[in-house]
């Protein structure tokens, strides 16, 4: 599997557990660039190689540059494993965009949620999912938004969300580095 010309297929990459209950895993791909300036992300079936999924960001942006399946369970309780898609703003862009974490269904990549960064943040950069972290049976996820103002211009911060519902909250407070 290719991309067209100049689209980046291949930017990210990650293991996308068995969505369509087949027991071999699909994997996924993210594209800077698609069609019309906006980054997508691309999930493929692990047996045959065919495309099962394909989402766009909205305006010009950089949708795809981090994704991660929800792997330690699925967000809307379905019984397949979902994905995580991260839109931040790439660094030789130099734009400051809040950023965004989208929740997709592995079922029929619908639209599951998304949370927003603040102003300038870049929320979405880098994610991961962390499993059950608050015990109510819906995997959480962490998110890097590496210029977040949280002690001081650009000091980056690492919030941890709950996947259901997803809302923010403070994974510890930031340590001082000496």
């Amino acid at each position: 599997m290719s991309g067209a010309h100049g689209h980046h297929l291949g930017y990210s990459v990650s293991g996308a557990g068995d969505m369509n209950f087949d027991k071999h895993a699909e994997f996924m791909a993210s594209s800077l660039l698609s069609d019309l300036a906006r980054g997508s992300v691309r999930v493929f079936d692990g047996a045959s190689g065919a495309l099962l999924h394909e989402v766009s960001g909205g305006e010009p942006d950089v949708f795809g540059r981090a994704l991660v399946l929800a792997c330690a369970g699925d967000l809307d309780l379905d019984g397949r494993d979902d994905f995580l898609v991260g839109d931040a703003c790439d660094l030789v862009l130099q734009c400051g965009r809040a950023g965004r974490v989208r929740a997709y269904s592995g079922l029929d990549a619908s639209l599951l949620g998304a949370v927003d960064g603040l102003r300038n943040d870049q929320l979405g950069f880098a994610l991961d999912s962390m499993g059950d972290l608050d015990g109510d049976h819906v995997p959480d996820f962490v998110v890097g938004a590496f210029r977040a103002d949280v002690q001081g211009a650009d000091a980056g911060a690492v919030l941890l969300f709950s996947g259901s519902p997803f809302q923010r909250r403070p994974l510890a407070p930031p340590a001082r580095v000496r």
